[in-house]
């Protein structure tokens, strides 16, 4: 039972979205303010949410880029130096880890010269 229906004199609106099923969970309790109030619901929690539902969300499908973000194939990566993706990376740098795999830095063609190369895992660093 709802509080609306144990106590009329409650308004016992559920947030949008949320208005069916048990009153589980914080987001589903109803809105304990009086009958026919003016202004936003509140819960027992104290949470409030618009009275109105807002227009820009009323049954709006996902935007297509949201839903199927763009996906670059092949080989790519990020430049150290500009911090743009390029299809072109070539490896400048290369940083040891001491626990799994060392990380591999990249630049851009342009960058890559300025940058010059750097240890690289091919790389074989020798002790005096």
């Amino acid at each position: 039972m709802s509080p609306a229906e144990t106590n009329p004199a409650e308004c016992g609106a559920r947030r949008p979205g949320w208005e069916n099923g048990p009153a589980i969970g914080v987001n589903r309790i109803p809105c304990v303010r009086e009958g026919e109030h003016q202004g936003d619901h509140a819960n027992a929690f104290g949470q409030c949410w618009s009275a109105t539902p807002d227009p820009q969300h009323q049954d709006e499908p996902e935007p297509a880029g949201k839903l199927f973000p763009v996906v670059l194939s092949g080989h790519v990566a990020l430049c150290v130096e500009c911090k743009t993706l390029t299809r072109a990376p070539i490896p400048v740098r290369w940083i040891q880890s001491n626990s799994g795999p060392g990380t591999t830095l990249y630049a851009c063609p342009d960058h890559a010269v300025k940058l010059g190369a750097g240890p690289t895992p091919e790389d074989e660093l020798r002790a005096p």
